[in-house]
């Protein structure tokens, strides 16, 4: 079907479609019985949707968006159908069996409100009220944006006073680099770097929410018996023992997408699409967290910005990041400071990037993202806290004056 065969309505709506999703490999319905005739010959499975948003009021309630057009992928194909998703959900029963079910699971779990963060011990973490600030705190000599700067205990601690006074939800430690090109440290100066800084943390903060960003089921086993709360894994279940560590001690995880290890990550930032390439691999990492027994409430998805991608790439990856939502789990994104960010606004010094990283957050969050990494605590909390009230409508009360 070609969009000259419209008339009327038909091509306004077409039109629409096409403009903002490119059909060069789509098949554009208007109602769920045109799919009955051509259902047989679409590659199943349905693997994700891309989502055009419409402009004006309804853009900013991300509960209540009302997309024009739904592309749903499916193999090298893709179908679009126009509508808003709540209709398209309320006449799912018409569609054929062989695709219907499918496209509900999606777009079911794309206007899925984010559930709270379940943790072993203590109350959860509310995601759809606020956004969520996950502060980085990096124990490392040679990370890209603040190497050596609280690589002693006693100064990591006081950034984390910091940090907490600034806004931060959770207080995400790293003791091994994950910047481009970084070289692996062994798992015994991993374990000296973070456990340390974890002990007096737990004690100074018994209620702060403290993540370990680490590759290692070792280095997440030591710190969880250390006292922390959640793992962030850039390898995405990179280690084979990771998922059951993280399912005995019944504690949230991020689930991050990245190609290779950072010391070879960007040798390869060609996708034939990055998005559903992304969406692939992280629904394939998921069931595999799920089948061990980790809870679905419990699971953050991360699609790795920096991490194995281009500059465009990356900007592209925001631009398409609402898609993630298909997944049906909370989006976790860190953009702060990085090298893309610099390229873009010829800022050369990371520290200096604040404005350009505050920018990219914020588009995440109007995405629809719930937890943002970030360097820069008081800034991105007042940024943040004004995007998440401008996409909602309407907006929560301030409870002060004009």
């Amino acid at each position: 079907m070609h969009l000259q065969e419209f008339t009327g309505e038909q091509t306004a709506r077409g039109a629409r479609a096409w403009d903002l999703l490119g059909t060069s490999d789509a098949r554009l319905f208007l109602a769920p019985d045109e799919l009955t005739e051509e259902a047989s010959t679409l590659p199943l499975p349905c693997r994700a949707l891309r989502i055009a948003l419409p402009t004006g009021r309804d853009s900013l309630n991300w509960r209540q968006q009302v997309p024009h057009s739904i592309r749903v992928l499916c193999g090298r194909e893709s179908l679009i159908l126009c509508g808003s998703t709540r209709d398209l959900l309320a006449s799912s029963e018409g569609w054929p069996p062989a695709i219907g079910g499918q496209i509900t699971a999606l777009l079911s779990a794309y206007d899925k409100a984010p559930p709270p963060l379940v943790f072993a011990e203590g109350p959860a973490m509310t995601l759809a009220d606020r956004v969520r600030l996950m502060g980085i705190l990096n124990l490392t000599p040679d990370s890209f944006s603040d190497a050596m700067q609280y690589a002693k205990p006693d100064e990591a601690l006081k950034r984390a006073d910091q940090m907490i006074a600034e806004g931060a939800d959770i207080v995400d430690l790293g003791g091994e680099s994950t910047r481009p090109g970084a070289n692996p440290v062994t798992l015994e100066e991993e374990s000296r770097r973070i456990l340390p800084v974890v002990d007096r943390l737990r004690r100074s903060h018994p209620s702060l929410r403290i993540s370990i960003d680490t590759r290692h089921a070792e280095i997440a086993r030591r710190a969880l018996d250390a006292g922390c709360d959640m793992i962030n894994d850039v390898s995405g279940l990179g280690d084979p023992e990771m998922a059951q560590v993280v399912a005995d001690a019944d504690c949230p995880i991020a689930i991050m997408h990245m190609r290779g290890t950072p010391g070879s990550m960007q040798n390869d930032t060609i996708y034939a699409d990055l998005m559903l390439e992304i969406i692939d691999s992280l629904r394939e990492k998921v069931k595999r967290a799920r089948a061990v027994g980790i809870r679905g409430d419990s699971i953050l998805v991360d699609p790795g910005v920096g991490f194995g991608k281009s500059a465009q790439g990356n900007e592209e990856l925001l631009r398409q990041l609402a898609s993630l939502r298909s997944l049906g789990h909370s989006i976790l994104v860190g953009v702060s400071r990085k090298m893309f960010i610099g390229k873009r606004t010829a800022v050369a010094d990371p520290a200096a990037r604040v404005a350009g990283s505050l920018a990219a957050a914020s588009a995440a969050v109007l995405a629809g993202a719930r937890v943002i990494r970030v360097h820069d605590l008081s800034a991105s909390r007042q940024a943040l806290d004004m995007v998440d009230a401008l996409r909602r409508w309407p907006a929560p009360a301030t409870g002060g004056q004009d």
